[in-house]
């Protein structure tokens, strides 16, 4: 017997399937935009109430199998700049193939469509 797809708990999502869920919620960054917080660790950590560590292990598998690409920017509210997860393509179909299983889970945010743009660093 499979998952439901309406009324289903959290716990029946793996990790990794809400972290490729949560990123997918923000919508795609512009090459000069400043990334949110929920894009980086510490947002996800926060967002989806695990420990940093269980994370961690779960980014770099996602990485490594390109569902997910990694680049370092500026972060709202950050004073530095940190790495910043992003879905591939495939990390972008995986996520469409998981919200139409899993409606419920993608309806708690609406993908954020504006953002602040980066402003160019002091010399």
């Amino acid at each position: 017997m499979g998952p439901r797809s309406h009324g289903v708990a959290r716990e029946t999502l793996r990790l990794s399937q809400r972290v490729v869920l949560q990123i997918y919620r923000q919508g795609a960054l512009g090459p000069h935009e400043v990334a949110p917080v929920e894009l980086c660790q510490l947002g996800l950590v926060g967002s989806l109430g695990v420990r940093q560590s269980a994370l961690t292990k779960v980014l770099t598998r996602l990485v490594a199998a390109g569902v997910l690409a990694t680049d370092r920017r500026h972060v709202e509210g950050q004073p530095r700049r940190l790495k910043v997860y992003q879905l591939t393509p495939l990390g972008e179909s995986l996520a469409r193939d998981l919200r139409r299983s899993f409606p419920g889970e993608f309806m708690a945010r609406a993908p954020s469509t504006t953002r602040a743009p980066l402003v160019a660093p002091r010399r």
